[in-house]
Formats: C-alpha cells, structure tokens, sequence
C-alpha cells in the first residue's frame, strides 16, 4: 500500500495529470458561464417577444380622432376621454401580451381589449353620423321640408336647430364608457337615437293634391260634390283610407301643407287631436271635404253658366253634341218618370239589375242581408233592422273580406237619383248635365217608402200614378228580355264614378 500512495504521489508530485484537471476546471467553467449567458439571452428574447406581441396588440388600436375638424364641444368631450381609452388599452395590451395564451386571464383581458376598441370605433362612428345628420337637417330644415308636428314628443325643433344646424351649436356633450354621446340643449337630453326627425307627410299632401284636381274636373264635366252623391261618398272612402297612423296626424295638422284648405285649427285643437285619432280623422276629412265641395262648386258654377249661355244660342251645339243629346232624350223621360215613381231601396237595386247584370249581385238591401246572414251576423258587418231600406254594396277589403258599404243615394234628393239613373244608363256626364240644367229638381218631403212607395210624387194625378206603376213593370219585364251587348261596368262603377 505504501509503495503505491508513493508512485501516486510522485506521479501527481511530477505533475503528470495537472494538464487533465485544468481542462477539466475550463470545461466546468465555460459550462457555467454559458448558462448564465443563456439565461439572460433567453430573459432578452422573453423581453423581445412580450413587446413585439403587446406592439402587435397596440398597433390593432383604431386610428385617432380628428380633432381639427370638431366644434369646440366635442374636442372638450373627446380629448379626456380618448386619452384615458388609448392608456387603458395600451396597459392592458402589455398585460396580455405576458399572459398565456387561452388562460381565463388571457381570454378576460382580450375581451377588455375588444370593448375598449369598439367604444373608441363607435365614437368615432357617432361623430361620422352626426355630421351626416347635420348636413341632411340644415339642408330639409331650409327648403321647410321638416315636420313641426312630427317630432319626439320632449324634444322640439328649437333644440334639434341648438344642435344640428352651423349658427346653432348650442349645446353640451358627454361620452359614455361604450362610446354613446348624450346632448345636452337646455334642460332637453337628446341621445342618436333621437335623431330621426319626422318630414312633412308630403305623401299625404300628394293625395290631396290629386283629389283637387279631380273634384275641379268633375265640376267642369258638370258633376256637382255633394253630401249623398256617389262622388262624395267615394271621396270619403278615400279620405278614410289615406287617414291613417299618428304620426300623418300630426302633419297633418301641425305643418301649412295646405294653405288653401282652411285646416286651421287653434293650438288646443291640435293638443286635443294628437291625442285623439279618431277625432282627428273626422275634424280633417270635414274640413278637407269643405275644401273640396269649394273648388268644385266654383268649376260647377262656370260650367252651368256655360250652359246658360249654350241655351240662350241654340246653334251653339255642334252636330255631334246635338246627336247626343237627341239620343238621351228618351232615357231622360225614363228618368222622370223613376224620380216621380218615389223609388225605395228595391226600385233601384232593380235599375241596377237591368243595367249591370253581373255587377248586381254584389248589391243587397239592408233586409236582405238581415235575412240572409240573420240578424246578429248582419249586425257583425254593421247592417241592423233600421237599416232594412238601404242599399248595400259588398266590396272585399285588403285582408280579403267582405264589406258591405251603403249606396250613398239619398232618395228624397231628386237631382241625386236623375243623376243615378242617367249614370245607370251610360250616359255621359256632359249630357246629363245638359238636361240636368233645364229641369227643376228639388227635394221630395220624406216619407215612408217602405209602406207606400208611390206616395207624394209631384204634379202627378192618381191616373199618372197607376200609369207609371204599369210602365216600370212592363218595362223591367222587357229589360229583362233585352239581349244586351258591349262591356258590361266594373264592380264599382256605379258608386265609385265621377
């Protein structure tokens, strides 16, 4: 053992494994320092990667307002309040950017990240539309296209000009977390979704216009607006059809559509209207129908005065308008004798029989609906007993049901039932007019003509009276005989007409 402690240690004493243990030293030492290196290369990669994800991040945030372009209201709003978005988001953007990917706090701060962006868009959205608003307003507001009576019940047209016309401008503004401005114009708050004013209901005033036109023509034609008339009655229709929703209302009788038209209506009517629609329908189509009878009267005046002055100079009829006339003089002695005969609701419907016999079974008398349907279904479609000597016309609605609507013809109006008959007839409303005008037709006292239908004709003996009971019956019996030709009248001609 001692020999061999002595030759390990002259070996080691000679130096002959120094060499060995120094590379051994270097190796160990390189090792270390390698690590070490690599621990803060690695620490600056980290560092590296955790920007360029939170610049990547950050470089996803929407691009900044333009401040230059706003009114001093909002660059007071925004700039405090885009500033504290872009610090939240930028401080978050480096939270996420060191949190794994998928883990609950990862998924949390995306989804911050995303509101914060979406509320820096939608104010920015906001502000894009405001200007859009702006320009629209300014631009309807100067040709008076916009509605004073059509807006948001709190909100006025004084606070929408403080806010959306240039020269206004009078107002406060305040963001809220998601973007959202609140206008402040006195003590009105107006938000975007108040900014959908009302126009004038120029639709509406269309229509109107379109029923002007037409009632001037008729009344040029010869044909007089009148309560009982079939033109009267269709106005109405129309009128009823065309009122409808609240918001035409209150066009209607707030703006100057119609300055002509007499719809002057104080401010407590307008307050008491808007609430009430039915009321409001009626007190309009009053007025309208006023309007109408007016223009025309004026057009039935000229043309009768017209006919005054053709009367006076026989030769003032051309050869064509002679022959018409000439031809219609046997249907007007027929029309006489009609009026003088005191029609009830069953003589007429025959007249319409004769002439329409397709178009005739779409009409009913109050009686026979009654009894067709019996009494609480003829209820149901607004026909009862006292209703028994009126004349129905059953028309289908929009949603495909049947309506029955009363014949406007009012049985004691002898101008109303010449006009009726002549019409029934086919002849033109220039000829009726003709002869309309030189006959004296007046109004018949009313009777009951259910119990005597010839009762109270005018200027007639009882032998006249028994021989125009005798021709209306021979004469429907040969109406019925007669094999009538050319195009039958559409449904509503009769009633709808002008």
């Amino acid at each position: 053992m001692a020999d061999k402690n002595l030759i390990l240690g002259a070996r080691l004493a000679a130096g002959g494994f120094n060499t060995g243990l120094a590379d051994v030293v270097d190796k160990s030492i390189a090792r270390a320092t390698k690590n070490i290196t690599g621990i803060f290369e690695a620490q600056a990669e980290y560092a590296a990667e955790i920007d360029r994800r939170a610049f990547d991040i950050i470089n996803q945030f929407p691009p900044d307002i333009n401040f230059s372009k706003l009114d001093p209201q909002h660059v007071e709003a925004l700039q405090a309040w885009s500033t504290a978005k872009k610090e939240d988001y930028f401080k978050k953007a480096q939270q996420l950017a060191k949190t794994r990917v998928n883990s609950p706090e990862f998924l949390t701060l995306q989804t911050e990240l995303n509101q914060i962006k979406q509320a820096y868009v939608n104010a920015n959205d906001n502000l894009i539309n405001l200007q859009a608003k702006r320009t629209t307003y300014t631009q309807d507001r100067g040709d008076e296209l916009i509605s004073s009576g059509m807006h948001k019940e709190d909100i006025n047209l004084e606070a929408l000009d403080k806010l959306l016309l240039p020269d206004g401008l009078e107002y406060k503004v305040a963001y809220d977390d998601f973007g959202n401005p609140t206008y402040t114009v006195g003590d009105k708050k107006i938000t975007m979704k108040d900014l959908d004013w009302y126009s004038i209901d120029n639709k509406f005033a269309q229509f109107a216009g379109e029923q002007s036109v037409k009632v001037q023509n008729a009344g040029i034609k010869g044909l007089e607006l009148k309560p009982g008339t079939a033109m009267y009655d269709q106005l109405m229709l129309s009128l009823d059809s065309q009122l409808r929703g609240q918001e035409r209302f209150k066009s209607i009788l707030n703006d100057k559509m119609f300055n002509d038209v007499g719809l002057d209506f104080t401010p407590d009517q307008i307050a008491k209207f808007s609430k009430d629609p039915a009321g409001a329908k009626e007190a309009i189509k009053q007025k309208m129908m006023s309007h109408y009878m007016n223009i025309n009267g004026a057009a039935y005046k000229s043309y009768i005065n017209t006919l005054n002055a053709q009367n006076n100079n026989n030769n003032s009829y051309s050869a064509g308008d002679q022959f018409d006339l000439d031809a219609a003089a046997g249907t007007v002695k027929d029309a006489i004798t009609f009026i003088n005969s005191r029609p009830d609701v069953n003589a007429i419907k025959r007249v319409i029989g004769q002439t329409d016999l397709e178009g005739s079974a779409k009409y009913a008398t109050g009686a026979e609906i009654i009894k067709r349907f019996g009494e609480d279904k003829a209820a149901g479609v607004g026909v009862t007993k006292e209703d028994n000597n009126k004349l129905y016309y059953a028309a289908v609605d929009g949603q495909g049901g049947t309506q029955y609507r009363v014949v406007p013809l009012d049985q004691n109006d002898q101008g109303a039932l010449f006009d009726f008959y002549m019409n029934a007839y086919n002849i033109s409303p220039e000829v009726s007019a003709i002869y309309k005008s030189r006959l004296n037709l007046g109004t018949f006292t009313p009777v009951n003509n259910n119990t005597n239908p010839l009762a109270n004709p005018i200027n007639l003996s009882d032998g006249d009276l028994q021989k125009i009971n005798d021709y209306i019956n021979e004469m429907g019996i040969s109406l019925n005989n007669v094999n009538r030709t050319g195009t039958p009248k559409s449904d509503e001609e009769l009633i709808t007409e002008f």
